[in-house]
């Protein structure tokens, strides 16, 4: 309950920590689990106002979800955008995958190959799944040139 209190106070730590355990544990302090997202949503929000680059990749991961909002992929590669200029290596992963299957935005096997090989550059624990994403990436690639 502290971190609930402290995060309408304004505190970072306490918005962003408040968020993760009304997203985790799913408690009913509120209501439904929907009003649960919806203001875990808003806490995100609130942190990433503050400069907490997660906290972005968060509130794309609930636009892309649409989890405590409607589905907007738009939304979502905003939020990603902004992420991944404060190099978030996941935030600059799902902006590939969105690339690489149009999502949002126009599909781009190029500029999705980017943002893969960038997030990889910058964290190690990238590596495996950009690999895979990279060969399935490839795959699509060969398969669309083929059928054109």
């Amino acid at each position: 309950m502290k971190y609930f209190a402290l995060s309408e106070l304004g505190y970072e730590t306490a918005q962003s920590n408040a968020a993760y355990i009304l997203e985790t544990y799913k408690l009913q302090l509120i209501g439904e689990d929907l009003d649960n997202y919806r203001r875990a949503l808003m806490l995100w929000k609130r942190s990433a106002g503050q400069g907490f680059s997660v906290a972005r990749l968060k509130i794309g991961d609930y636009y892309y979800y649409g989890q405590g909002t409607e589905v907007d992929y738009e939304a979502a590669v905003n939020h990603y955008q902004i992420a991944s200029e404060q190099l978030v290596p996941q935030a600059m992963f799902n902006l590939g995958y969105m690339h690489e299957q149009g999502l949002g935005l126009k599909k781009d096997y190029h500029l999705a190959k980017r943002l893969y090989d960038k997030a990889a550059e910058i964290s190690n624990d990238a590596d495996v799944p950009v690999a895979l994403a990279l060969f399935r990436l490839n795959t699509c690639y060969y398969i669309d040139q083929i059928g054109d």
